[in-house]
């Protein structure tokens, strides 16, 4: 007896899919379909993903920024505090008139007094002036190891010459104690130092801050080419210039901060000062 359901079943597939090969093939468009749905939900996934992190960066960048300078502010109040804690100890000193009211301090006291920085004196170097010895760089609240201070500077920690001084107290007046120690040492103080190529990935440091070229490169193509272009910066080959190499320091600090650097680090002073 023929079995008219399961013939009529046959004929529905044979309608459908022609044979058991087209069957097969349909199957496979299928799975073809779902993979490419799934690779194009996983593109979708890793772009999104690939934004977050982006964004996740730009944010952390301008937290560390507003961070510093809320930390130079009040670095800058708390020097603040101690240049009027001093002249009032000075103050006792030179005691009352006899009026009774207090002596007059000579101004070229209270002019060292108020200068931008303590006036604690170190090692000078054989350039220095008279006229550098009212302006000297404290090292004491930067240092972390004081074992490998010793180790590199035996003789004690140097001071820089005027020409570097002056140089710091233009762009850094509020910070010229830990832009002093980030030249101190990545270069010595030195205003012509070679450039240094030994970096894993072919980059180069260049000048008195070792101002890298893949970080000059990269801070080309953002909002803050134009501090650059204001500092006269137009190209790496101005990292020669000690002047330009401190504003592009100053550029860096802003986006990176002093963690940028690893020498202060590797030579006894706190990284990232």
């Amino acid at each position: 007896m023929i079995d008219f359901k399961a013939l009529m079943a046959n004929i529905g597939d044979l309608v459908k899919y022609g044979s058991q090969g087209g069957k097969d093939a349909a199957l496979e468009e299928q799975d073809r379909q779902k993979k490419a749905q799934d690779e194009a939900t996983k593109k979708m996934n890793d772009e999104s993903n690939k934004a977050e992190k982006e964004k996740a960066v730009e944010e952390k960048k301008l937290t560390d920024y507003y961070q510093n300078l809320k930390k130079e502010e009040l670095d800058k109040i708390k020097l603040e505090k101690q240049k009027l804690s001093l002249l009032q100890q000075v103050q006792k000193l030179f005691g009352k008139g006899e009026d009774g009211t207090p002596a007059q301090i000579p101004q070229e006291i209270v002019q060292k007094i108020l200068s931008p920085t303590p006036t604690r004196a170190t090692e000078t170097t054989p350039t220095d002036t008279p006229n550098q010895e009212e302006f000297l760089l404290d090292y004491a609240p930067y240092i972390e190891d004081q074992s490998k201070i010793d180790a590199y500077y035996p003789n004690g920690i140097p001071q820089p010459s005027k020409e570097m001084l002056d140089i710091i107290r233009q762009v850094s007046p509020n910070d010229a104690t830990r832009s002093g120690i980030l030249k101190l040492t990545e270069s010595g103080y030195n205003m012509n130092p070679a450039d240094y190529t030994g970096n894993s990935n072919g980059t180069t440091d260049r000048g008195t801050n070792m101002i890298n070229s893949g970080t000059f490169d990269w801070l080309k193509g953002t909002p803050y080419d134009e501090m650059m272009q204001k500092s006269g910066i137009e190209n790496y080959g101005d990292m020669f210039d000690p002047l330009k190499n401190e504003n592009m320091m100053d550029v860096i600090r802003k986006v990176q901060g002093y963690k940028a650097w690893y020498g202060p680090r590797d030579k006894g002073f706190k990284h990232g000062l």
